[in-house]
């Protein structure tokens, strides 16, 4: 992922993309966690789309691939299984940051 993002945006940008990633998404999966809990479809799949559009254009496909799980059951208002793809989308940008941030030092 991270070679991908150098060619296509060089080193520089890459790491101010991940920078804004990992310091901004995480406000945008409280909005997603809330939408879940108030079981609001339309919300939870703006904001889902939105976290998507982010993960794809990073290259962070297996947070895509959960938010894609996520609009599929919020379309279907399992929010049972919604909220434990949430929880997944959270622990995955938990652990991709935490990467980051290791392989940053």
């Amino acid at each position: 992922m991270l070679e991908r993002l150098k060619e296509e945006f060089g080193e520089e940008q890459s790491q101010q993309l991940l920078e804004l990633f990992c310091s901004e998404v995480g406000s945008d999966l409280a909005k997603l966690k809330q939408s879940c809990q108030c079981q609001n479809s339309l919300k939870l799949l703006h904001s889902c789309r939105g976290v998507r559009a982010v993960c794809q254009s990073v290259f962070v496909a297996d947070m895509a691939q959960t938010c894609l799980e996520i609009e599929d059951a919020g379309g279907r208002l399992d929010w049972n299984v919604v909220g434990k793809l949430v929880e997944r989308l959270h622990e995955q940008f938990d652990n991709f940051c935490r990467q980051y941030q290791i392989a940053k030092s």
